[in-house]
């Protein structure tokens, strides 16, 4: 029977551990005057009624018009079709290639988050999965390389732990700088297994004591 001083501390450890763990939402990009918001659904079903009655011009201007154009998938896809129909082609492929590049890091974030589920349940063989996939979408992000570390950690596979960061190191150069995956590194919970030993420390030497 576990004594009620005992729940208290399991329910303490568990809040901490799950303050620990970050969950990947889709980023808003900042901009001086603040974050900003996705183009306002009523706008978009207005420029797609433009596309359908011909009215491309009125679609295009429409969406050029609005702040948050850059970070918005939908709308950027109707400007580009807007402009294929105005035979202004290098603009499209230029717009719907930004549209690309944002649902490309959606799908990153989604599959992401799918291996952090099957992580949970142990299910490891689908989490490595999910985070392979997501780094295919993804690759100078933190969260998939993350979630694969974790699930070697969490096996205690040392060679698969240092298979993992060395992929990372050669598909993200930049990883060294990334504050995300530096405060990954030195706190999360999952990441426990990597922090006890020193030989695996010295994956990230700049980070973690020897």
């Amino acid at each position: 029977m576990i004594d009620r001083k005992e729940k208290t501390r399991r329910s303490l450890d568990k809040i901490y551990s799950n303050s620990q763990r970050k969950r990947a939402i889709p980023p808003v990009p900042e901009l001086p005057g603040g974050p900003l918001v996705r183009v306002e659904n009523d706008l978009i079903r207005i420029a797609d009624a433009y596309l359908k009655e011909g009215a491309y011009a009125d679609a295009r201007d429409l969406m050029k018009s609005e702040q948050s154009l850059e970070i918005d998938s939908t709308a950027l896809q109707i400007l580009g079709v807007a402009l294929i129909n105005l035979e202004e082609q290098e603009q499209a492929r230029e717009t719907l290639l930004k549209a690309i590049q944002h649902l490309r890091k959606q799908l990153s974030v989604a599959f992401t988050n799918l291996a952090t589920s099957y992580f949970e349940s142990q299910d490891f063989d689908k989490a490595l999965s999910a985070a392979q996939q997501a780094k295919e979408y993804h690759r100078t992000w933190c969260g998939p390389w993350v979630n694969q570390i974790a699930v070697y950690c969490a096996q205690n596979d040392q060679s698969g732990l240092k298979g993992a960061v060395e992929a990372m190191k050669k598909a993200w150069p930049e990883w060294q700088t990334d504050l995300d995956l530096q405060e990954r590194i030195q706190m999360d919970t999952t990441l426990g297994y990597l922090r006890e030993m020193k030989e695996l420390r010295r994956l990230f030497p700049t980070w973690l004591k020897q």
